[in-house]
């Protein structure tokens, strides 16, 4: 192979390496939570609630084929994860909480192909960058004290976000699919140097829809018409 040829290959090898890639657009809607523990003294009766609340995510995936069942996926996904708690004597609210959180999210996760279906599974690291809380005290069990409200737009959340994620998805059609991903939160994403140790893990569930944009399929060439054989 001479030198020109050469400069030729490798100029299109970086084209050829991005046509194996496949884009899609991604956006989901479903339930959250932002998982805690608030210490109830379960022997004095006391208990928590941690509720879910709606849920979205939208964003773009990059998957590139590793073979013909498997497929590596990553993107970048745009998250809103909001949670609920409280904290109960019997029959008395001591405490409840409202977060919501936004966050941007890089999943790493492998594929595999069967069928009309795709299903994942891998990690996710995701960095806050808007947050949203309300806390709300009440009177104590006995009746004494006088409730309160507070608004923050700062919780305290560490920089980064860690946790599994897992999807499936069906082909509707050669460019739409439908699907549902789950995300699982394996770290305690609260800045404990406030003083407040109740651990804070997010958890997010939605049905997505995604688009392909790329590649594009090309259309089929028209078959000349064939001529008829000319006859003597």
């Amino acid at each position: 192979m001479n030198l020109r040829s050469s400069l030729v290959c490798l100029t299109l090898l970086p084209v050829s390496m991005f046509g194996q890639w496949e884009l899609r657009v991604m956006a989901g809607g479903g339930a959250g939570r932002i998982r805690t523990d608030l210490y109830p003294v379960t022997g004095r009766g006391e208990y928590q609630v941690v509720d879910h609340r709606f849920s979205w995510c939208v964003g773009g995936t990059l998957s590139h084929a590793l073979s013909r069942l498997l497929q590596f996926s990553t993107g970048l996904h745009w998250s809103f994860i909001a949670g609920h708690d409280e904290h109960w004597h019997p029959g008395v609210m001591i405490r409840s909480t409202d977060r919501a959180v936004h966050s941007l999210c890089l999943p790493m996760m492998v594929d595999v192909s069967l069928w009309r279906f795709r299903i994942g599974t891998g990690l996710q690291v995701a960095t806050p960058l808007v947050e949203r809380g309300t806390f709300r005290t009440f009177p104590s069990a006995n009746g004494y004290g006088t409730p309160t409200s507070e608004e923050v737009d700062d919780m305290g959340l560490k920089h980064t976000d860690f946790g599994a994620v897992a999807s499936i998805d069906i082909q509707l059609t050669k460019l739409t699919q439908a699907g549902l991903r789950y995300y699982h939160g394996l770290q305690d994403v609260k800045d404990h140097t406030d003083g407040l140790i109740s651990p804070l893990m997010n958890q997010q569930l939605v049905l997505t829809f995604g688009y392909r944009i790329l590649p594009k399929r090309k259309p089929k060439a028209k078959e000349a018409p064939v001529e008829p054989m000319p006859t003597e």
